[in-house]
């Protein structure tokens, strides 16, 4: 599949089969988000693998009850640390690029499961 084609044919899925997803596709996932153009060159973000079902359940909670964690064979939790950015680029750098960088990668991430034939799900409402 092409970059093109994938984009113009991903859709959010919000319930997911219970067939178990081969970790070589989730590390192809994680990968992509790491090829992310980033503010400076940092990429200072962290991927939080969450692979068991209670766990990836009960992020839901979390995320204000979204029935995606309901049926989704995993979870990728996106983290930043804001500190390079703001001692390179400032206060700007630690509320503004360091959020479009997760947004970058989480972008990645979503191509190349729809590009692996995975549905995926981005989740942006949750209690911090």
């Amino acid at each position: 599949m092409d970059v093109f084609q994938a984009i113009h044919s991903r859709v959010p899925v919000e319930h997911y089969s219970d067939i178990p997803v081969e970790f070589d596709k989730i590390l192809e996932i994680i990968d992509a988000a790491n090829q992310a153009s980033c503010a400076g060159g940092l990429q200072v973000w962290k991927f939080i693998l969450v692979t068991k079902k209670d766990s990836v359940r009960a992020l839901a909670q979390a995320c204000l009850n979204q029935e995606c964690f309901f049926s989704a064979q995993f979870a990728i939790i996106v983290c930043v640390e804001e500190t390079p950015y703001e001692n390179l680029y400032g206060l700007r750098g630690k509320r503004l690029y360091a959020i479009q960088d997760c947004g970058a990668a989480i972008e990645n991430m979503l191509l190349a499961a729809h590009a692996i034939g995975l549905g995926a799900h981005w989740v942006r409402a949750f209690d911090e």
